[in-house]
């Protein structure tokens, strides 16, 4: 196995970030350093090629509650989004839990709310794919606050959401590959 530089951060509680169309933050957002993050994975970046950490990759140990899928409240569109994740079309048709509190812990449910949540921090997202980009490795560990990294489809769906930022990010500035 590759030997690796570790740097161990946990408990960021990520939840429904800034509203990209209101520019306002989740009332219940606990993280709002996504820039101050990744000027951390910048000078980590940067340092790796000093002698004491020997030019070695970063392994990044996001070890535990790295989101917190409790404080996404919000809910899907009604229509084809609800019905795509609830297999209903109005939001009156929810319990009332989950209007009020938001929805539940289902495979469904956790995907909505994890876009949910890298749509609020499209920064920190496209920072961890950069950082991957760089040649390092993250590790995710799952806490009791995002424990819906119990499911496979929960993983998968974090992955394309780290890839699809990090290449908004590059398109935006213009560092991606041509869209014409």
């Amino acid at each position: 196995m590759e030997e690796r530089n570790l740097l161990i951060v946990s408990d960021l509680h990520l939840c429904e970030g800034l509203d990209p169309q209101s520019g306002k933050f989740s009332r219940l957002e606990d993280f709002l350093f996504d820039d101050a993050f990744a000027r951390f994975l910048h000078y980590h970046e940067e340092v790796k090629n000093q002698p004491r950490f020997g030019g070695r990759p970063w392994l990044l140990i996001l070890n535990g509650d790295l989101l917190d899928f409790l404080q996404v409240v919000s809910l899907p569109e009604e229509g084809r989004m609800l019905h795509a994740v609830k297999g209903i079309g109005r939001h009156k048709e929810l319990r009332i839990n989950e209007r009020d509190y938001g929805l539940g812990t289902t495979a469904e449910e956790s995907e909505w709310k994890l876009k949910r949540i890298a749509r609020g921090h499209q920064s920190f997202f496209a920072a961890l794919g950069w950082f991957v980009a760089h040649g390092n490795h993250i590790a995710v560990l799952k806490g009791n606050h995002d424990i819906e990294f119990h499911w496979p489809s929960v993983w998968e769906r974090f992955v394309v959401e780290v890839e699809r930022a990090y290449t908004r990010e590059r398109l935006m500035l213009g560092q991606g590959p041509s869209v014409t």
